[in-house]
C-alpha cells in the first residue's frame, strides 16, 4: 500500500514502523518468558508425590527449559549485534531517484 500512496507514504510507513518496533520486541520477550515459566509451572504442577519424594525430575525439567531459554536469548542477543545496522545508512522515508525529472517515489 506505501509503495502505491501518494508521495510520503513510504516514509509515513517506516515512521509507524521504527514506532511500533519496541513494543512488538517486548511482546516478543515476554510470550517467551511466559512460555517458559508455563513449561516450568507445567512440571511442577504435574510432580506425582506419592512415586517421587524428592521434585528431582520438575528439577531437570526447570534446569533444562532455564538453560535453553539462556541459549536462545543469547542467540538473540548475538544476531542483533550481526545485523546491527549503523544509523547512517539506515532507509529512512522516501527514495529520490537522480535523473531528469528528479521524481519521488
Amino acid at each position: 500500500l506505501a509503495l502505491r500512496g501518494p508521495p510520503g507514504s513510504v516514509a509515513k510507513s517506516v515512521r509507524i514502523f521504527q514506532n511500533e518496533w519496541r513494543s512488538i520486541r517486548l511482546v516478543l520477550i515476554l510470550s517467551m518468558v511466559m512460555l517458559v515459566v508455563s513449561g516450568c509451572t507445567i512440571s511442577w504442577m504435574k510432580l506425582d508425590r506419592e512415586l517421587y519424594h524428592y521434585p528431582l525430575p520438575a528439577v531437570i525439567i526447570t534446569i533444562v527449559i532455564v538453560t535453553v531459554l539462556f541459549f536462545m536469548v543469547r542467540r538473540i542477543l548475538l544476531l542483533q549485534r550481526l545485523f546491527a545496522i549503523p544509523s547512517d545508512v539506515i532507509v529512512r522515508g522516501d527514495l529520490t531517484i537522480e535523473g531528469g525529472t528528479n521524481e519521488r517515489i
